[in-house]
């Protein structure tokens, strides 16, 4: 598990320099923590699909999932019908879309 959190926080890093800039390590490894639980809470475990629930996180904001201004996610990762890797998939195309005005 140690691995994994080690590649995400690298991940988190070298993608959200503008936010990251400054914080420790051990921040970003608590959040990665964090992100692992609640992914899990959705049946979200494939590593790829973790890094992309963690990646929403600060892409749109800590509580994309349960902040009601992006309600609409949160209703989409319970929806047990559709694979949670077209799930999370699907959101995260939507927020970069989004983030980059890609619309």
């Amino acid at each position: 598990m140690a691995d994994f959190e080690n590649r995400a926080a690298a991940y988190l890093r070298d993608n959200h320099r503008d936010i990251l800039q400054g914080t420790p390590d051990e921040a970003i490894r608590q959040s990665v923590r964090e992100g692992i639980r609640r992914a899990s809470a959705y049946g979200i475990t494939a590593e790829l699909d973790v890094v992309r629930f963690i990646d929403l996180m600060y892409l749109m904001s800590p509580d994309f999932d349960t902040n009601l201004r992006t309600s609409w996610i949160g209703q989409v990762l319970k929806n047990s019908r559709v694979p949670t890797n077209e799930r999370i998939g699907m959101i995260h195309e939507k927020a970069i879309a989004y983030k980059y005005h890609l619309k």
